[in-house]
């Protein structure tokens, strides 16, 4: 995620009035995501982690991809919009409170 992105995803959190969530994926203590195998050192490294995000949040939660930048994604719900972004190993949720996951 650019950092411009990064700046718009966050103002738009404070505008809506939304609730914000970071977590950092490699946490031992958050077990959402688990590499199969070392990617570290790899020309493809970047790709290959964009392409396992991309299966997970799309198919897998329901996400749609953002056209102008590949590492946000959004989900339509009846409680409002839940917005996710990824940068580096770091994923943030931004949601209304109504949203709030549990």
């Amino acid at each position: 995620m650019r950092l411009e992105s990064l700046r718009v995803f966050l103002a738009g959190a404070c505008i809506g009035d939304d609730d914000l969530l970071e977590v950092d994926v490699v946490n031992p203590n958050f077990k959402a995501c688990r590499l199969l195998r070392p990617l570290e050192g790899t020309k493809q490294a970047g790709n290959l982690w964009m392409v396992g995000n991309n299966k997970t949040i799309n198919k897998g939660l329901g996400f749609e991809q953002c056209a102008f930048e590949p590492n946000v994604w959004r989900k339509v719900t009846s409680d409002g919009i839940i917005y996710l972004a990824v940068y580096v190993d770091n994923v943030v949720l931004r949601y209304p409170l109504a949203a709030r996951p549990t």
